[in-house]
């Protein structure tokens, strides 16, 4: 009897040890070979994990592995399977710490993201003991990847197999063929049961993650559709471009004009002044007063009252009442980048020279106050690119590592890379295309810069009008046209 009960004993000891050392996996069934395994360095790393993910703020904790004595080799074989990033992970609390990892990448690393906040990230430095058993015993990167994946559901400790809490989850992404030989990458979460075995599945959205993704493609569109609706009016509105002053004369002014398209010798009548019909054709903001000139007969002779004037100026050149014109920046702005310093009387003498001297190149007086103007415009054009520089300086710090490191694992595995909707995130600012669109809008300013005063006070003129057009358009007409056309394809099909 007492053969058999340590028998019975001897089985049930080694049932546990089988219990412990393998897992039920839906997507790896690698057991864990301990004679080989993994060595977390640092006698406080599992000390700033516990501590990071034990606050309750945190929604997920990003873990980057990181090997001291790397055995190269147990990567090589990586393109065969369908693991993304071996060494990265992510440990979730709850549906909100994985819902997160189904936005992208780049709106979580963002510092000043909202999404951001309950985010940590921490780096881990890892060995393999004994070193280089990973190579030496013929184990492969599915090996490493279940080995952290215990590290990590065991909060940086092998030896913890207890039951994972309700909703925590140890995420790592891997890469797949969609069907068309496009990669997709997907995020698959694993958790250990009560019973000890581990049950993993493929991350996928629900209802509401569903819904929050259908709400932001409607507000994109909307954006775009009504992109013109947040120029402000002020750009573009008669009553804050133009303000109109009425002045009533005492006495009427009476003139003789007398309207010709020959000289004013030739019409042997005496005038004091002499107004080009092209001037006044060039002049958008008198139309009243072009109306009536069109309106004359040539070589005739009228008689002009007039009771009333009205004055035209622009409402930035007024200042309102509670308004104070003094300041530290508008001072500097005036006196710097306006050159205003030019009228003081202590440099107004130097700033009206020529910076030549007695030197006069092709003829021509170049004043020290207006090359100062011509340096600081070159000084402030920088100040246009400023959003494409923005944007150059986030993607290469927080979005081109993870580009390149997935398009070189599609290529690895002789995939495309996917398109994730829209050409900004598809194309790197430095792309053909956007560097010909920015390229349009410098050409535009530098041909607006160099234009005469006329022709761009016209093309102001025409643009804003194009606003204000736009704005007093019937939205629901606008609507209803924008449904006719999407509706031609159809129409043209059922005839």
């Amino acid at each position: 009897m007492k053969f058999f009960a340590q028998l019975i004993l001897f089985l049930v000891y080694v049932s546990d040890i089988f219990a412990e050392n393998t897992t039920t996996d839906s997507h790896s069934t690698t057991s864990v070979n301990q004679a080989c395994s993994i060595v977390v360095l640092g006698k406080k790393t599992k000390q700033n994990f516990d501590s990071l993910f034990n606050n309750g703020a945190t929604k997920m904790v990003r873990i980057k592995f990181n090997f001291q004595n790397s055995s190269g080799g147990v990567f090589s074989d990586l393109a065969n399977t369908d693991i993304f990033l071996p060494l990265s992970w992510t440990k979730t609390k709850g549906s909100e710490g994985r819902g997160l990892l189904l936005l992208k990448e780049e709106l979580i690393s963002l510092p000043f993201s909202a999404l951001n906040y309950g985010v940590e990230s921490l780096a881990v430095s890892i060995a393999e003991s004994p070193p280089n058993c990973i190579v030496t015993q013929n184990l492969d990167v599915t090996h490493l990847q279940t080995v952290l994946r215990d590290l990590v559901l065991g909060n940086l400790d092998l030896s913890n197999k207890e039951e994972s809490p309700e909703g925590q989850r140890v995420c790592n992404q891997h890469i797949r063929n969609n069907g068309n030989g496009v990669a997709e990458f997907f995020y698959v979460c694993c958790y250990r049961n009560d019973e000890g075995r581990m049950i993993c599945s493929e991350l996928s959205e629900d209802l509401w993650l569903t819904v929050f993704f259908h709400v932001m493609i409607v507000i994109n569109v909307i954006v775009v559709l009504y992109s013109p609706l947040l120029v402000p009016e002020r750009w573009y509105r008669e009553k804050y471009v133009n303000v109109v002053y009425k002045h009533k004369l005492k006495e009427q002014i009476k003139l003789r004009i007398l309207k010709s398209a020959k000289l004013p010798k030739e019409v042997n009548v005496s005038s004091k002044s002499t107004i080009k019909l092209s001037d006044i054709d060039a002049e958008p903001g008198m139309p009243k007063f072009q109306n009536i000139i069109a309106d004359l007969r040539e070589d005739q002779v009228y008689k002009l009252n007039i009771s009333q004037l009205m004055f035209k100026m622009k409402a930035d050149r007024l200042v309102p009442a509670n308004h104070v014109p003094v300041g530290v920046f508008k001072t500097l702005y005036d006196t710097i980048i306006r050159c205003e310093v030019r009228k003081r009387y202590a440099v107004k003498e130097c700033c009206d020279s020529n910076m030549f001297g007695i030197f006069k190149p092709c003829r021509k007086t170049v004043k020290w106050h207006e090359c100062l103007q011509k340096f600081m415009l070159v000084c402030f054009l920088p100040l246009l690119a400023a959003p494409w520089i923005i944007r150059l300086y986030f993607y290469y710090i927080y979005e081109d590592t993870q580009r390149t490191q997935k398009s070189v694992a599609s290529e690895s595995r002789n995939l495309d890379p996917d398109y994730p909707g829209n050409l900004l995130a598809y194309f790197n600012p430095v792309h053909g295309i956007f560097v010909f669109c920015y390229a349009i809008l410098a050409i535009d300013i530098l041909l607006f810069g160099v234009l005469q005063k006329k022709v761009a006070e016209r093309s102001r003129y025409v643009i804003r009008r194009c606003f204000r057009d736009m704005r007093g358009m019937n939205r629901s007409q606008a609507f209803g046209y924008c449904l006719f056309t999407l509706l031609i394809p159809i129409l043209s099909a059922n005839k």
